[in-house]
């Protein structure tokens, strides 16, 4: 006789995701608590620059244009992604997690290209805004490839640098398209995998954070910077005093660069 089983209602499945969020926070509550610290510290980071760019338009009447003027858009989707990504890994949600930390790792290249870049940078303004001629249609489809993640690579990487980027962003990439067997990492509490997405995660907070600083070093105060190296020191050492290195290195743009954290960054 087949058993038919039982239709749970969406309270029931609730609580079997939030009994498996308690158990997951309650177990890496440490790594939890930094993550959540420099969620904190990158909306800081936002509103003040948000509130330096409304002061400097009551004073002089300019608005902040050109390519580095999406780069805070770009930070904050990037905070909501995190938030979501976290939220997903406590739910013991691996897959679903790591298509947001892929999101997060793209998005930061490309505040590095816009900050560091010219003609691409602008080119991808253009996009952005809607602005493009026919000639900037045809670069951005021929010569930059939509602005690929591989051909970003290309921009900002030479072949070593962008071999250990690419490692970096294959550790999300897989996971967020997985094999029919993966699938079970989501269908049962696997803490290996979860530990190594909250690890991702804390990595790619802190690459935000890095990237957000080196796109606006000459505005951010003493005690804004005080609070990035705070929140970085408290990752390192939750990684085991190393973060991923995803500074560009391509030697026609690392001239731009103006901060310097090779000490907290892993070395390859």
């Amino acid at each position: 006789m087949q058993l038919e089983a039982k239709k749970k209602n969406y309270s029931e499945i609730s609580t079997v995701f939030q009994t498996r969020k308690d158990l997951i926070s309650e177990r890496f509550a440490s790594k939890i608590e930094v993550f959540q610290d420099s969620i904190e510290v990158a909306f800081y980071l936002y509103d003040n620059l948000q509130s330096k760019f409304n002061e400097r338009y009551e004073n002089t009447g300019k608005k902040v244009t050109g390519p580095k003027s999406l780069i805070p858009f770009l930070f904050v989707r990037n905070i909501h992604y995190l938030i979501a990504a976290n939220e997903l890994v406590l739910l013991g949600l691996i897959n679903p997690s790591n298509l947001n930390l892929r999101a997060v790792f793209e998005n930061i290249t490309m505040m590095y290209l816009l900050n560091l870049t010219t003609e691409e940078a602008e080119l991808y303004y253009k996009k952005e805004m809607k602005t493009l001629t026919k000639y900037d249609e045809r670069d951005l489809n021929g010569k930059y490839r939509w602005f690929s993640q591989s051909k970003v690579g290309d921009i900002l990487y030479t072949k070593e640098k962008k071999a250990q980027i690419q490692k970096y962003y294959s550790v999300a990439s897989y996971p967020a398209h997985p094999t029919i067997k993966g699938t079970i990492l989501d269908i049962e509490t696997n803490y290996d995998a979860i530990i190594d997405t909250l690890n991702v995660s804390l990595a790619f907070s802190a690459a935000n954070l890095i990237a957000f600083h080196e796109s606006y070093f000459e505005i951010f105060e003493k005690k804004e910077i005080d609070e990035i190296e705070n929140s970085l020191d408290k990752i390192s050492k939750e990684l085991d005093n190393q973060i991923p290195d995803i500074i560009p290195n391509n030697p026609n743009v690392v001239d731009k660069l103006k901060i310097n954290l090779q000490h907290m960054l892993i070395k390859d």
